[in-house]
């Protein structure tokens, strides 16, 4: 449904598989003037978000969570033994 605020957290974003299409869609529901923040585990991720959303002509901007500059990273182990900090990319995307 259509929405002026979308929350996306931690998608496995590559720039395979699905995800081109599932951006799309999450980015066609954002009513115009409507934002969506996209948090990632990893900066790869946030790239991968970044360039679809590009290539889809929205235009973004990824951010690092401030909360990692004074605090000791958390780190979580995914089940491929990749080490990431919950949360700690952030992309901006303007409808």
């Amino acid at each position: 449904p259509p929405a002026g605020l979308i929350l996306a957290v931690h998608p496995r974003a590559t720039l395979f598989g699905p995800w081109r299409g599932i951006l799309s869609n999450v980015l066609r529901s954002c009513v115009p003037g409507g934002r969506c923040v996209i948090a990632t585990f990893y900066e790869c991720e946030a790239e991968a978000v970044k360039q679809i959303c590009q290539e889809l002509g929205v235009k973004v901007e990824v951010k690092e969570n401030p909360y990692y500059l004074v605090e000791p990273m958390p780190t979580y182990t995914d089940n491929m033994g990749v080490e990431g900090t919950p949360l700690r990319y952030i992309v901006l995307a303007n409808a």
